[in-house]
């Protein structure tokens, strides 16, 4: 519980002080050893230390001026977007192919668990 609370404690620091040093004390095997950061200036005007999650797009919103503009613009969002989706189910059963040729070719039983299996790790390929 209070590793919790100290932990806590730090990242409010860190957020209410953007590109300020600070000195963090930390024990390791026995020893103090004092850690020196220097927390980035974030979009928002916190501060962040180390790797975080954050919004990597930016929202815009346009307003149609007549209707045929809005069905325009619906037109473009809607091929942006299936583009996207069919591209990521491209990759993921080629991957799933690709997989299923090799264990053709290694002779090995493909069982329904094995093809969920490569399936799985193509999707995660995909994404990571």
């Amino acid at each position: 519980m209070r590793q919790s609370v100290l932990a806590d404690a730090s990242v409010l620091l860190c957020r209410i002080h953007p590109k300020e040093v600070m000195t963090f004390t930390v024990d390791r095997k026995g020893q103090s050893i004092d850690i020196p950061v220097k927390p980035a200036e974030a979009p928002d005007g916190t501060g962040r230390i180390g790797v975080q999650l954050a919004a990597n797009a930016q929202i815009s919103h346009i307003t149609s001026k007549d209707p045929l503009q809005a069905v325009q613009l619906a037109g473009k969002q809607f091929a942006k977007l299936t583009k996207t989706v069919v591209g990521g189910q491209y990759h993921v059963y080629a991957c799933l192919l690709q997989q299923l040729i090799v264990c053709r070719e290694s002779q090995q039983l493909c069982s329904r668990v094995l093809v969920c299996h490569a399936a799985s790790l193509c999707f995660c390929k995909l994404m990571f």
